[in-house]
C-alpha cells in the first residue's frame, strides 16, 4: 500500500479532508438518534408477521431502495413500475429499458447481500469487493463511455460541475487505505450497545469517503450506497431496513447534495452523520408503523372470529361478521355502499330490507366492532389496541 512522497502530497493538497480518521463526538441529538435506531431495530427484528406479508414488505422496501438510489442519478422509473415488472404484470417501454437495467442491477446486488448475510457469510470490504459492486452496478447500462465497469478511473473527474474527485494516480492507495481503516479497531467495541452505533457510523462514513474519492468512471454514488447497505446488513439491522437510507437520500436529494458538499468544505463528518441518522430513524418509525398495522389487522380479524363464534349460529351472525371484516380500519364507508363491499355481502343482503342493515349496524356498534365517522363506518380496531391514551381513542360520531 506504499505511496510515493510526491503522490502523497498531491491528494493531501487537493483533498486534505481524506484523513482516514474520525473522532466521533456525538451531540446529544445524535446520541439519542443512535439509541432510538437500536431500539427500533430490535423492535423490528423477529416481528410476528404472516409469511406472505413479510415477503411482500421485503419486496416493497427492496425496490424502494433500488429505485431511490438510481433516482438520485436521474432514473425516472417508479416503484410501482418496477414492482409490476418484477411480478410479471407489465413491461416498461423500450425507451426506458436501460433504466430498468439500472434498477435491476441494484436489486440483484441487494438480494445477493441479503442472501449472503442470511446464511451467515461475512462479506468483506476490500478493493476486490468495491470493484465487484461497481461492475454489477454498471453491467449492461448506458454508462459514461470512458468508464470501465469494476475498474478505477485513470482520468480526472468533476462531479456535478462542482466537486473534483481525488487524483487518479492516488486511487489505488486511497481505496486500500479506506478499507483497512474501516476494518480496523476504531469501529470495534466489546460493548454491543456501542458497537451498534459504531456500525451505523461506519456505514455512513464508508458512503461519504467513496463519494469523496470517486474512484470509478461512473456509478460511484450507487456503489457507495451499496457499500453502506452491506455494512448495515451485517450490523444487526433487519434486512428491509438496510435500504432506508437510500430512500431518505432520494427524498431529500437537494439536502443530500448540500450535506455531501459541506463535509468536504468543512472537513467534518458529524453533520452528515446526524443528517443520515435522522433519516434512518424516520424510516424505521414508518416501517414499524406499517408492521404494527399488519399485526393489528391479524389480531383484529382473529378477535372478530373468536367473538362471532360465541354468537348464535345463524345467517345474521355470519352476515354481521362478514360486514365487519369487509370494512376498512382507516377509510370510512358510507352506509349506501355497505351491502356491496363484497359479492358475499351483496348476496346476503339481496333479500333483506334496510331495517336489517340498521339492526346489523346497531348490533356491531354495541359490541364495539365498528364505529361511525363523518365519512362512514370503520372497523373499530381500537378495541384491541391496549393502553391507548384517551386523546387517541376514536370518537364514534352520531349520524
Amino acid at each position: 500500500m506504499a505511496i510515493s512522497t510526491k503522490e502523497s502530497r498531491q491528494y493531501e493538497t487537493t483533498h486534505p479532508w481524506l484523513k482516514f480518521q474520525h473522532k466521533f463526538q456525538p451531540s446529544t441529538r445524535t446520541a439519542m438518534l443512535v439509541g432510538e435506531a437500536q431500539s427500533k431495530c430490535e423492535h423490528l427484528a423477529g416481528a410476528p408477521l404472516r409469511p406472505e406479508v413479510a415477503e411482500n414488505l421485503y419486496q416493497v422496501y427492496l425496490v424502494k431502495g433500488a429505485v431511490a438510489t438510481t433516482a438520485i442519478e436521474g432514473n425516472t422509473l417508479t416503484e410501482d413500475q418496477v414492482l409490476s415488472h418484477m411480478a410479471g404484470e407489465s413491461t416498461v417501454p423500450p425507451s426506458q429499458e436501460y433504466q430498468l437495467q439500472e434498477v435491476r442491477n441494484v436489486v440483484n446486488a441487494l438480494i445477493e447481500i441479503d442472501q449472503a448475510v442470511t446464511i451467515g457469510n461475512r462479506l468483506t470490504l476490500n478493493r476486490a469487493r468495491l470493484d465487484e459492486l461497481n461492475r454489477r452496478v454498471l453491467d449492461g447500462t448506458e454508462h459514461e463511455p470512458h468508464a470501465i465497469p469494476g475498474e478505477v478511473r485513470e482520468h480526472s473527474v468533476v462531479v456535478g460541475g462542482v466537486y473534483r474527485g481525488a487524483p487518479a494516480e492516488n486511487i489505488d492507495y486511497l481505496i486500500n487505505r479506506l478499507c483497512e481503516w474501516l476494518d480496523g479497531p476504531q469501529f470495534v467495541s466489546p460493548d454491543h450497545l456501542v458497537q451498534f452505533g459504531l456500525a451505523l457510523v461506519k456505514a455512513i462514513i464508508a458512503h461519504v469517503y467513496i463519494a469523496w474519492i470517486h474512484p470509478y468512471g461512473d456509478g460511484n454514488g450507487r456503489t457507495a450506497r451499496l457499500v453502506e447497505a452491506q455494512i448495515l446488513s451485517q450490523s444487526n439491522v433487519p434486512l428491509p431496513a438496510i435500504n432506508l437510507l437510500s430512500d431518505f437520500y432520494n427524498r431529500t436529494r437537494s439536502r443530500y447534495a448540500l450535506e455531501l458538499a459541506r463535509t468536504s468544505q468543512e472537513g467534518t463528518l458529524n453533520e452528515f452523520i446526524e443528517y443520515a441518522l435522522e433519516g434512518f430513524v424516520d424510516g424505521l418509525r414508518q416501517h414499524i408503523d406499517v408492521v404494527r398495522e399488519h399485526q393489528v389487522a391479524v389480531a383484529f380479524t382473529n378477535y372478530v372470529h373468536e367473538l362471532a363464534a360465541s354468537w348464535p349460529q345463524s345467517a345474521a351472525s355470519k352476515r354481521r361478521r362478514d360486514l365487519v371484516l369487509a370494512l376498512s380500519p382507516t377509510i370510512g364507508t358510507p352506509r349506501f355502499k355497505l351491502t356491496s363491499l363484497t359479492e358475499e355481502l351483496a348476496e346476503a343482503y339481496s333479500e333483506t330490507t334496510d331495517k336489517t342493515l340498521t339492526r346489523d349496524i346497531n348490533y356491531l356498534r354495541n359490541v364495539k366492532l365498528i364505529r361511525r365517522t363523518p365519512e362512514g363506518l370503520l372497523q373499530n380496531d381500537a378495541v384491541i389496541r391496549a393502553w391507548l391514551p384517551p386523546a387517541m381513542l376514536a370518537i364514534d360520531f352520531e349520524s
